[in-house]
């Protein structure tokens, strides 16, 4: 059978030389255009960016790692592992600013996260010692007790809580020596409820206004004006809830309630 095979080839090759010839040159033109297209697509496979990006990043090239990533977040793609990994790239690259900007937007995602609530809290630490302390108004301690649920998670607890107050409502009702117990439990589980479904009402409605302050140092005015008066300052890394905008201008609030003007190039939105 081999033999067969070869003498095909053998009368092939002599009958028509050109032929073979052109075949030849064909295969060696489309197999360079075939692998560069494959290289092409591994290079714009999100896996392989993101691996790249991780090895950058072991590496200690930590801008080479923030740019693979960064290609990432431009194809459109969210994670809440992308943006752990970009903040920790932003803070080894010495950028506090955009660690904690990434690091809020992984904690949208993943705030159950036990290394990223540890790093989360490492950056908060390094703002500017000379930022005068903010206290946050006595209903963000509240809010502050369902951290580590997401939005999506949260609007299921508040369901499942509303679901449970009916079902207490309804035992009362229809078993009177369980209605003790049915009024105490409707009463813990409608607290709970309402702190709940508030904290959900407050994060559904920063969802598109907060932002982090980028710059070294930005000074929060009175009004929307370079020569306007100076109200505090905020530092690197400070967390503010965006009330306007005007012309190159953001009306900010910080956490204890405080607003000022502030240049907008100075923020990025969350």
């Amino acid at each position: 059978m081999m033999k067969k095979l070869l003498s095909r080839m053998h009368w092939v090759n002599k009958k028509y030389p050109v032929l073979l010839f052109l075949c030849s040159l064909l295969a060696a033109l489309l197999c360079p255009a075939v692998i560069i297209h494959a290289a092409e697509g591994k290079g714009s496979d999100p896996q392989y960016i993101f691996y790249k990006g991780n090895t950058f990043y072991e590496e200690g090239n930590y801008e080479a790692a923030i740019r693979e990533y960064s290609r990432l977040v431009d194809q459109g793609l969210e994670s809440g592992h992308l943006y752990y990994n970009m903040g920790n790239s932003y803070f080894k690259s010495g950028e506090l600013g955009r660690a904690i900007l990434y690091y809020e937007k992984a904690k949208r995602l993943i705030p159950g996260d036990s290394d990223l609530r540890s790093n989360y809290t490492y950056a908060m630490s390094k703002i500017s010692p000379g930022a005068s302390a903010a206290s946050p108004l006595w209903y963000s301690k509240i809010f502050s007790l369902f951290n580590g649920f997401t939005v999506n998670g949260l609007s299921v607890a508040v369901s499942i809580l509303y679901a449970f107050i009916l079902l207490s409502v309804l035992v009362a009702i229809f078993f009177p020596s369980a209605k003790m117990h049915c009024r105490l439990s409707a009463i813990i589980l409608l607290v709970i409820f309402l702190a709940s479904a508030s904290t959900l009402y407050h994060r559904v409605a920063l969802l598109d206004s907060e932002a982090v302050i980028l710059a070294a140092q930005a000074d929060a005015r009175f009004e929307p004006m370079e020569n306007a008066t100076t109200h505090f300052t905020l530092y690197e890394g400070a967390k503010v809830t965006v009330l306007q905008s005007r012309k190159g201008w953001m009306k900010i609030r910080r956490d204890d309630g405080k607003s000022g003007w502030v240049r907008t190039e100075y923020t990025e939105m969350i």
